[in-house]
């Protein structure tokens, strides 16, 4: 704990240093860290909780996609360590012995509670407002082939690899590229 928050007062220090931040009045207003005479609000931290651009219709497929996402973790996450090896060994993208269906199945598998936190929190930030641009099947389409070409550059850059690449990050990384 006593890291973690060293850390925390780092961020706000730096954020501060910059000229993040109003002025400190005398009663600070909730949702703020006081830091050095200066209040930095919640809404400037560094991790995005939202966009700040207004979504306009419903966004089904990036509710639909979190949704498979959590659905295949919490399978994983009942799996025994002996059967859990080979699954992902068979479902995720193994260079050494590539099978092309892996390069869709590796994107719903994650490796933690955080790897798969992470990811799906910048979908949800992002992905949101791009599918909102781009309609729900452009979305969906662009989403799996940024995946795919994300699979397939590991497959290039590492091609006689025998351990599993697991995880959406690779599309996720083209849905904020394209945000």
């Amino acid at each position: 704990w006593v890291r973690i928050a060293t850390a925390a007062r780092f961020v706000v220090s730096i954020s501060v240093a910059f000229g993040e931040g109003s002025t400190r009045s005398k009663e600070a207003s909730p949702g703020v860290v006081c830091a050095r005479g200066r209040v930095l609000r919640w809404d400037q931290s560094m991790i995005p909780l939202r966009s700040t651009e207004r979504v306009w219709s419903p966004t089904p497929v990036t509710i639909s996609l979190i949704a498979i996402n959590v659905a295949v973790f919490l399978f994983q996450a009942t799996l025994p360590p002996w059967v859990l090896e080979p699954f992902l060994e068979t479902w995720g993208i193994v260079p050494g012995s590539l099978r092309l269906i892996t390069l869709l199945t590796s994107m719903f598998l994650h490796g933690g509670w955080l790897h798969l936190g992470g990811n799906m929190m910048f979908l949800w930030v992002f992905g949101r407002n791009l599918e909102d641009r781009l309609g729900a099947g452009r979305f969906v389409a662009f989403y799996l082939i940024g995946g795919v070409i994300a699979g397939a550059v590991q497959v290039l850059t590492n091609p006689y690899s025998h351990v599993p690449t697991i995880g959406a990050s690779g599309a996720i990384a083209a849905v904020m590229g394209a945000y």
